[in-house]
């Protein structure tokens, strides 16, 4: 059986991130391969419209820099309960599936007791590999890095794009402690790899735009090249608003973006032996 790659909204096979600081609302199918941090700015909500799954753990107690979530992240994680319409629940931050701190390189190993009752309670909408989650291939198998400069002569307007996009995202790290200086200090997001809501890459101002991005994303590996610290925000660029979609036209094969890559599953159902000739003889 043969799944394309463009028919999920979101694919990594590294880990996955989402924190971004306004509504951000996404309507396609999420899947990784690694682990899953979900959170989102005060005062605002994370809407996820599909499934969400990932083979390693669901996280929601901090970003993946190891940044708590009680600090500027608090706000709200809406999964539907009914891929495509609704109703939604608030995964809280006491519900992700391993408790503790988790951060790239040091995941937590206690599972969390609720969580299955909490996959439950989504219809199986939200898993983790505890729950029955299984790896996508390809699990063996760069992006732009945002530029030390300013953004005042880069002026966006809004703008529209339909694409399926096959990338790869730098390795995060664990924030350095607290009066670090430089870019750490102070800097929720310094250490992450700028989260899904970044893997656009912008070097523009766009104050007061929309930016409308219908497609797929799928990061399959860590980029060798332009592997520079993300650097948030007036320090390169302004964010847009983000209207980001799921392209449902790529659910029809025919529709599909050439030479799109497909993931093969083997579903073994007997075995047969087979007696050569020559066996047995010297």
């Amino acid at each position: 059986m043969a799944i394309p790659v463009f028919q999920f909204g979101i694919f990594s096979d590294t880990d996955l991130s989402f924190f971004a600081g306004p509504n951000f609302d996404f309507g396609g199918r999420v899947h990784t391969n690694g682990n899953l941090w979900l959170s989102e700015g005060d005062g605002a909500t994370l809407t996820m419209r599909d499934k969400v799954t990932a083979v390693g753990q669901v996280i929601r107690t901090n970003l993946e820099n190891g940044w708590p979530v009680t600090t500027s992240y608090n706000g709200a994680v809406s999964i539907t309960q009914n891929p495509g319409s609704g109703p939604f629940v608030a995964l809280a931050q006491n519900q992700g599936s391993t408790t503790g701190t988790s951060f790239f390189g040091s995941i937590g190993a206690t599972q969390n007791s609720v969580f299955q009752n909490v996959s439950n309670s989504y219809n199986g909408n939200v898993g983790d590999g505890a729950t029955g989650v299984k790896t996508r291939n390809p699990r063996h198998l760069a992006r732009h890095r945002n530029a030390s400069i300013g953004n005042g002569g880069r002026n966006a307007t809004t703008t529209t794009y339909r694409m399926a996009i096959v990338g790869g995202k730098t390795i995060p790290f664990k924030q350095p402690p607290a009066g670090t200086g430089g870019l750490a200090n102070g800097k929720s997001d310094f250490g992450t790899d700028g989260g899904v809501h970044n893997f656009l890459r912008y070097l523009e101002n766009w104050g007061g735009q929309t930016l409308w991005y219908k497609g797929s994303i799928v990061a399959l590996f860590y980029s060798h090249q332009a592997a520079g610290t993300f650097k948030c925000c007036n320090t390169v660029y302004s964010p847009p608003t983000r209207g980001y979609s799921f392209q449902t036209e790529f659910l029809t094969p025919s529709l599909l973006p050439p030479r799109t890559p497909m993931f093969r599953d083997i579903n073994t159902l007997g075995f047969t032996q087979l007696i050569l000739p020559t066996e047995g003889v010297d």
